[in-house]
């Protein structure tokens, strides 16, 4: 009778458990549709981290990271440009006079460069993510956007996306040039393993584009893959060093001799 009682209480719980989590999913996803990205993770991320095996769990979580990290308007887009949507339309334009590739990426960087951390996570997340109850198209994606953004936020960690207001090669001058002023354009700005995981980013952007079922022709698959192209150029030109080599890239386009002339 005892282990009767213990079978149905395990059982009870059980269902209490299964029953809490999907409540705090449908909950998370209600703030992740009003834009309410910390309120969505404060209420997933102990169901995520307690229960690696919940596909949703861990897609809403993952989705939650990426919102809170990278979902603000951004100064280099239009108004309307909000949302998923509205800054991949932005990241989307074509390159404006003097723009590169690279400098596209700029429009959407956030702000705030502490926020890569929370795009690695839910980068992660996604690339472990089995499609079960979640397709494998939204996994992918979701994955993608995450790159995107992680790709976005390298550009803030290096200073490209910093104010311009003196001159790089001599500050204190009272000059001015057109080089980003927290730009380093002498050192390395990234460690090895950011540099890998940048390249490996803009690698991975195509691979992910055809499996959300966007194709390899979208633009922003054709223009990460364009990118690459240029970095492993580079770092095969600083003998594999891939710091170096994506330092060499970078200023090549936010620091040439022409931008450096202060004035």
């Amino acid at each position: 009778m005892k282990t009767f009682l213990l079978s149905i209480l395990s059982t009870f719980l059980l269902v209490s458990c299964v029953g809490s989590a999907d409540k705090a999913i449908e909950q998370a996803k209600f703030y992740l549709d009003k834009g309410e990205f910390s309120k969505a993770i404060e209420i997933i991320e102990p169901i995520a981290q307690n229960s690696p095996e919940n596909d949703e769990a861990q897609f809403v979580y993952a989705s939650a990271l990426i919102g809170d990290a990278s979902l603000t308007p951004r100064s280099g887009c239009q108004a309307g440009d909000v949302g998923y949507l509205g800054l991949l339309a932005c990241l989307q334009d074509a390159p404006q006079g003097g723009e590169s590739d690279i400098d596209t990426f700029v429009r959407i960087a956030p702000d705030d460069a502490d926020k890569i951390d929370q795009l690695i996570q839910a980068t992660g997340i996604l690339e472990n993510l089995d499609a079960g109850s979640i397709s494998s198209q939204d996994i992918a994606f979701q994955r993608m956007i995450s790159r995107l953004f992680e790709i976005a936020s390298v550009l803030t960690l290096i200073g490209a996306t910093s104010e311009n207001n003196v001159c790089n090669t001599a500050p204190m001058s009272g000059l001015s040039d057109d080089v980003p002023d927290d730009f380093d354009h002498v050192n390395p700005a990234l460690t090895t393993a950011q540099s890998d995981r940048f390249s490996n980013n803009l690698d991975k952007i195509s691979e992910d584009s055809e499996e959300a079922g966007l194709g390899s022709t979208f633009v922003l698959a054709k223009r990460a893959s364009s990118i690459l192209d240029d970095v492993q150029q580079d770092i095969i030109s600083q003998g594999g060093d891939s710091a170096l080599g994506l330092h060499v890239f970078f200023v090549s386009i936010f620091a040439t001799p022409a931008k450096l002339t202060c004035s």
